[in-house]
């Protein structure tokens, strides 16, 4: 594939080509119709070939179509002209998780925890490659360092409570469950982590 893009581009610049986006384009992403959008994005693609932010559209479309590998080709694309775009390390390793690709997927977890490392949700799904490879006390010593990057950090002791609980070790994901549940300002993860302290408490022995 050769592609005629500029190298080096600022956030600035891809700010400005997403304002360079047709609105048809704008139109079929919105509404996730995506075979059209994807045959748009060429036409695009030929007419615009400086337009950066159509490739983040269109790699979110193709993650969305689990078309995994062909999604992370064009998510490089983005990170190769805008590195600091760090968006796109998060739906790169999401690509990678599909792909069971663990390493690849924390690696790029780990890049976009660089611009951003209060994210829950990154630093869980970092945690959760290690765990996948059979790093347990990787991951489990790591989600004990993201309690002290996050701000939510009911999330952290959720995934934490589940991974305890996965090795039979109930005390400890009780314990983890309950932070979890105290420290929640979102209704959803107390009612997991609520659902998951009634589980653990009437376990059978």
């Amino acid at each position: 594939m050769t592609l005629n893009l500029k190298n080096n581009m600022t956030i600035q610049e891809l700010e400005k080509d997403f304002e360079g986006l047709t609105e048809e384009i704008k139109e079929l992403f919105r509404d996730r119709n995506r075979d059209k959008f994807l045959q748009e994005c060429e036409l695009f693609i030929e007419s615009h070939p400086y337009n950066k932010s159509i490739y983040v559209y269109k790699g979110i479309i193709l993650e969305e179509k689990g078309l995994y590998e062909e999604a992370i080709e064009i998510f490089d694309i983005v990170i190769n002209s805008c590195p600091d775009f760090y968006y796109v390390y998060k739906f790169k390793a999401n690509c990678y998780i599909q792909l069971r690709s663990y390493i690849l997927a924390r690696e790029s977890y780990k890049e976009f925890l660089r611009y951003n490392s209060d994210n829950a949700e990154a630093w869980c799904f970092m945690c959760l490659c290690f765990y996948l490879e059979g790093k347990k006390e990787v991951a489990l010593g790591l989600l004990d360092h993201a309690l002290g990057e996050v701000t939510n950090k009911s999330l952290v002791s959720l995934l934490k409570g589940m991974l305890y609980e996965n090795e039979d070790m109930d005390e400890d994901a009780l314990i983890n469950y309950v932070q979890s549940q105290i420290s929640s300002k979102d209704n959803e993860e107390r009612q997991i982590a609520g659902s998951r302290i009634f589980k653990v408490m009437t376990k059978e022995n």
